[in-house]
């Protein structure tokens, strides 16, 4: 007996040493959310398809001085999604109510590629209300990278009935396509597959919708509205045979000319880094974002 009891002091004591802080876990109609640490708020929230899991090691750092808040907004990897008609703005707004009723004047946002947009549209529609914001490998208007002249109009056009895109997939041929997308945003095959799973228990037309009110739409004029101190991480791999003239350099100033409406950003480029910076390159992404975070 006395055996088991220092065996089960010992596992104990191995918990407790590794365990992070307890989570608590809300759901709300346009996301649920995973709350940890303590200390001034960090809100993290995902790209497209993605669970706040995305997160998960990125939160073990900061929730010994931070509370994190990690989202899985409405309709993907398993959280119910929105019956409203209009799927961004909805969330756009309860994410502003919800901020608001977190934090005093002190929120930090860190968002991913769609996350990052919606930080973008957060700071743009409120400029007093984050402190600091992070945005991940996101562009303002990621239709008009390679042709800077496109408008929303145009894309809108070429968007129709792409909400709808999704539905008639079948699950094989998703899930097929999923993984050629995910590879080339991510270089390890163990998070190329958790990220499909996310994909997979997704909502289909909410897949189509988002991915349509996103492209479809241009933040570029409203990023001078922008007061918020902000920092930008610009993925770059390695160059890419078919592309030769898509260099580091190419790829920073097309993110440069994106943001160019928005005083005082800083773009801060990886280097062997796909979409999923904070899985490739996860010393980098943590060094930098606390350099930011202590300025």
């Amino acid at each position: 007996m006395k055996k088991i009891n220092l065996l089960l002091g010992f596992v104990l004591l191995i918990v407790l040493t590794n365990k992070s802080f307890a989570q608590k876990i809300e759901k709300h109609p346009s996301f649920n959310v995973r709350i940890s640490g303590k200390g001034s708020p960090i809100f993290f929230i995902p790209g497209i398809l993605c669970s706040a899991e995305v997160w998960d090691e990125t939160i073990k750092h900061y929730e010994k001085n931070y509370t994190c808040y990690a989202f899985t907004l409405a309709g993907f990897a398993e959280a119910a999604p929105l019956k409203e008609k209009d799927i961004m703005p909805t969330i756009k707004a309860d994410l502003i109510a919800y901020i608001k009723s977190h934090a005093k004047n002190d929120a930090i946002l860190v968002g991913h590629s769609m996350g990052g947009f919606y930080g973008l549209m957060i700071a743009s529609s409120e400029p007093t209300l984050l402190k600091k914001l992070v945005v991940v490998d996101a562009m303002p208007f990621l239709m008009a990278a390679q042709d800077s002249t496109r408008t929303e109009e145009q894309i809108k056009g070429m968007l129709i009935g792409a909400e709808n895109s999704y539905l008639k997939t079948d699950e094989k041929v998703l899930r097929t396509q999923q993984m050629n997308i995910l590879r080339t945003m991510i270089s390890n095959e163990a998070q190329i597959e958790k990220a499909c799973t996310w994909s997979m228990s997704s909502d289909r037309y909410t897949m189509g919708k988002t991915f349509a009110e996103m492209m479809g739409t241009d933040l570029r004029d409203v990023l001078k509205n922008i007061k918020t101190k902000t920092m930008v991480m610009v993925a770059w791999d390695k160059p890419i045979a078919a592309f030769p003239d898509y260099t580091k350099e190419a790829s920073y100033n097309v993110y440069a000319l994106q943001y160019k409406n928005l005083k005082g950003v800083e773009l801060k480029q990886t280097d062997g880094a796909k979409h999923f910076i904070m899985y490739d390159q996860p010393e980098w992404f943590i060094k930098t974002l606390d350099g930011f975070l202590k300025n």
